[in-house]
């Protein structure tokens, strides 16, 4: 997990080193607003609203974290990633 606090630096959790982070889609002008990176491990990021209680079978261990994203935002996402050169 990456702690980033407006232009201070980005500090690993864990000390490891901070992935970089390239925007593909954001909804608003604002952070708190859905959004998808991709990063430089070959993996995606999101940023959405924390779920903090649900119902039904999470399978999310102690470094998970689950979020919520309007499924057209989710939709949007997949088809600007798929359209993204490789």
């Amino acid at each position: 997990m990456l702690i980033l606090w407006g232009d201070a630096p980005a500090v690993g959790l864990r000390g490891e080193t901070p992935m970089k982070l390239e925007l593909i889609l954001d909804t608003c002008d604002h952070p708190h607003c859905p959004a998808v990176y991709l990063t430089d491990r070959g993996t995606a990021a999101v940023q959405g609203l924390a779920i903090h209680a649900a119902e039904g079978v999470v399978r999310a261990g102690p470094d998970d974290l689950l979020v919520e994203l309007p499924v057209d935002f989710l939709r949007a996402a997949l088809a600007k990633l798929e359209a993204a050169p490789e």
